[in-house]
């Protein structure tokens, strides 16, 4: 058990003591180094290991970090509010309350760095996915070959980001492409080719509208192209009539000649 100080050394404490309240009221908790109130308290502790205004002193200070981490903390403003944790337990390692939140905060930090290192991997791959498809579309890969080609990488960066202005951007191109792919076919009477654009367009953008028109006149020109059933069987010619079987000679076989009649009937000698 600590004897109580004596008076001398009372008094300097008692000076130390209401230094570091000042320090203390003025926020200079822990810092500058030589004028805060944590290094004035320990110095009244050195004299009076017993003062109960330094050991309150130094709690206090403990506590207006605790106040100040929480605050940072509600303000999204984590890794300071760490700092000032940190700095709480410099100043008092037991006090539990900042220990709790501390832990805490070393939680939620770790998830949120997860979480932007993902966001980070993501946005690279989207904007290599990005690359990509302008290069595949320069190519003209637009749709084939499979796993290759522009439309496939635009739908491989909308599956993370279904808003992604790029992306919907490019098929948006794509389907266009086809829409002028089958309007020119159509204008050079290939009705087939442009039945075909209009059809990858669709496939690309299931309900573009221009695509939807396009595919319907095309259709309208192919079946006024075929010729009814009446036409179709006017232009088949007539069949040929059936072909009758040789007629057989009416002519009977000679006889044979008395020379080979004998020849036959005795041999030849």
């Amino acid at each position: 058990m600590h004897a109580p100080a004596q008076p001398c050394v009372a008094e300097q404490v008692q000076r130390l003591t209401e230094l570091a309240a000042r320090q203390r009221r003025a926020q200079r908790l822990s810092a500058p180094a030589g004028d805060n109130a944590f290094e004035t308290y320990s110095q009244a502790l050195a004299l009076d290991p017993i003062n109960k205004d330094a050991r309150a002193g130094i709690a206090l200070i403990a506590d207006e970090y605790l106040q100040q981490a929480q605050r940072l903390r509600e303000a999204g403003r984590s890794q300071e509010s760490l700092a000032k944790v940190k700095a709480g337990l410099e100043v008092m390692p037991t006090h539990r309350a900042l220990s709790a939140l501390g832990q805490t905060l070393q939680t939620e930090l770790a998830a949120t760095a997860q979480v932007t290192a993902e966001q980070e991997a993501r946005h690279q791959r989207i904007a290599e996915l990005a690359s990509r498809a302008e290069r595949q579309w320069q190519a003209a890969r637009h749709t084939e070959p499979p796993g290759d080609n522009a439309y496939q990488s635009y739908r491989d960066i909308l599956m993370p980001d279904a808003n992604n202005a790029q992306a919907q951007a490019g098929i948006e191109r794509l389907a266009m492409h086809f829409v002028n792919t089958a309007q020119a076919r159509l204008r050079e009477g290939e009705l087939a080719a442009s039945l075909r654009a209009t059809d990858e367009g669709l496939l690309v953008m299931p309900n573009h509208a221009d695509l939807f028109k396009l595919r319907a006149q095309v259709q309208a020109q192919m079946a006024a192209r075929q010729p009814t059933q009446e036409e179709a069987q006017s232009h088949i010619p007539p069949s040929p009539p059936p072909s009758s079987p040789p007629a057989e000679s009416q002519t009977a076989p000679a006889p044979p000649s008395e020379e080979k009649r004998k020849t036959r009937v005795f041999g030849t000698f």
